[in-house]
């Protein structure tokens, strides 16, 4: 693999286990609506389509009324705190290493702008990631390859120069979309990733840092 300028994450189940806080408040509002919680892990399909799909499929309500369950699925989410507990092992050394060998990082999400950006607060993810695309940003959300141009314009880079992790179908159609080398993290919210087409695994986010060990990544190209 080509060391790149460019390492552009996936959030929800590449970073950060954010399936119990969405399970729960799913899990509120099902019980309200007279309906049993389920396991956080019968919502894993859905954590990485975007709000409509979660929050649509999560509670099991029609179309015409999606809307409204969404805006308050998003205002309670707004209310609660991503425990630092949640990110997954090994990604603060992860980040904290490729920061300092001078890779670009950002960071490719179809969670929305607000709520992402909390989560990365929260979390003390925030400082790692000099550029971001959310939900709504864009006219598409993932899979569309608009996503990773953005990432691509804002440093400057070409897809030669960049690689995806994430841990989804969605990333890897994204990756394919884009022809960027995808990173596979299984540890997620896998949903099917074929994993004859990954680039690489990672059992532990520290891992890549065994991929890329340069002391400059900006002395490749």
């Amino acid at each position: 693999m080509k060391v790149p300028k460019l390492i552009v994450y996936d959030l929800d189940g590449t970073l950060v286990d954010s399936a119990s806080v969405v399970a729960d408040i799913l899990n509120e509002i099902r019980v309200e609506l007279g309906k049993m919680p389920l396991r956080k892990e019968a919502f894993y399909p859905w954590l990485s389509l975007g709000g409509e799909d979660l929050v649509g499929n999560g509670l099991g309500v029609s179309q015409n009324n999606i809307s409204s369950y969404l805006t308050e699925f998003r205002l309670r989410y707004m209310k609660r705190t991503t425990p630092k507990d949640c990110v997954y092992d090994g990604v603060f050394e992860c980040l904290d290493y490729l920061k300092k060998a001078n890779f670009y990082l950002a960071l490719c999400t179809n969670k929305p702008r607000v709520l992402a950006e909390k989560v990365l607060i929260d979390s003390g993810l925030k400082e790692f990631f000099e550029f971001i695309v959310a939900g709504g940003d864009l006219p598409n959300k993932k899979p569309h390859p608009s996503n990773l141009i953005s990432c691509q314009n804002y440093f400057g880079v070409s897809a030669e120069q960049m690689i995806l992790v994430g841990d989804s179908k969605v990333d890897q159609k994204l990756a394919s979309n884009s022809n960027v080398p995808f990173i596979f993290y299984p540890h997620g919210y896998d949903d099917g990733v074929d994993v004859k087409f990954v680039c690489s695994r990672l059992d532990n986010h520290k891992d890549i840092t065994n991929l890329f060990q340069l002391k400059n990544a900006h002395t490749y190209i």
